[in-house]
């Protein structure tokens, strides 16, 4: 005869197994993104191009299956960067700034801020500003 305690705990440990086991609940992104967060530098929010070689980026609501080449968002947005991305371009669509921020701590660094922004990842897998000369026309 089966107690009532035992019958509890049989039933505790089938839903236990199924939640380890038979998940159906998809996950958003992939454990092989990171996380970058795109700011205002003013009050007002701000349409801003995200582009990336080879596609990899998408919005952080999400599922990674539907990485792209190219973003358009308005701020303030969280987008996922797959660990694939070797070059990041963040540009600001009109009068404005953005400040970026990763959320993962490996990239952890000082803010980065400004229109027109390029990130190549190095060989440490860590995303580094690349510095362009633009000139000005009289």
């Amino acid at each position: 005869m089966i107690r009532p305690s035992q019958s509890l705990s049989r039933t505790l440990a089938l839903v236990g197994s199924l939640f380890t086991f038979g998940s159906t609940v998809p996950r958003l992104h992939s454990p092989q993104s990171t996380g970058l967060k795109i700011e205002s530098f003013g009050h007002s929010p701000l349409r801003v191009r995200v582009t990336s070689v080879p596609g990899g980026v998408w919005l952080d609501s999400m599922a990674s299956s539907g990485a792209q080449v190219q973003l358009v968002v308005r701020t303030p947005a969280l987008i996922q960067v797959a660990d694939s991305v070797r070059t990041l371009d963040v540009s600001v669509l009109g009068p404005g700034a953005v400040r970026l921020a990763f959320t993962d701590s490996t990239q952890a660094r000082a803010g980065l801020w400004g229109r027109d922004i390029t990130l190549h990842r190095g060989g440490d897998g860590r995303f580094r500003p690349v510095f362009k000369v633009i000139p000005l026309y009289p």
